[in-house]
Formats: C-alpha cells, structure tokens, sequence
C-alpha cells in the first residue's frame, strides 16, 4: 500500500517537473519570438538608430569640450 503512494508522489512530481519544461519553454519562445519582431521592426524602420546617434552625439560634445 505505501509503495502505490510512493508512486503516485513520483507521478506526479515528474509530471509537475514536464510540466514546468513545458510552460518554460514556451515562454522563453514567446519572448525571443517578441523581442526578434521588435528588433527587426527597429532596424527596418531606424526608430533605435536615431536615439542611438544622438546619444553618440552627445558623448563626442562633451569629449571634445
């Protein structure tokens, strides 16, 4: 009788264990698959590069000074 309830536990903690996998991984795709569209969509249309160059902008102002 205890040796059913040992396995029962065991089911169960491998399952929560697959489980976890599972909702990890899918998570995990979800976000590269966001922050991939993200990137691409600021490459295509600059909306990173104009920020980036005033920054860089900034930084030579005040090296120069």
């Amino acid at each position: 009788m205890i040796l059913f309830g040992q396995l029962s536990i065991l089911r169960r903690l491998l399952l929560a264990y697959f489980l976890l996998i599972v909702v990890v991984g899918a998570v995990t795709s979800v976000a590269s698959l966001r922050i991939w569209n993200s990137t691409t969509q600021m490459v295509l249309t600059g909306d990173g590069l104009l920020p980036l160059a005033n920054a860089l902008g900034e930084l030579k102002a005040l090296s120069a000074a």
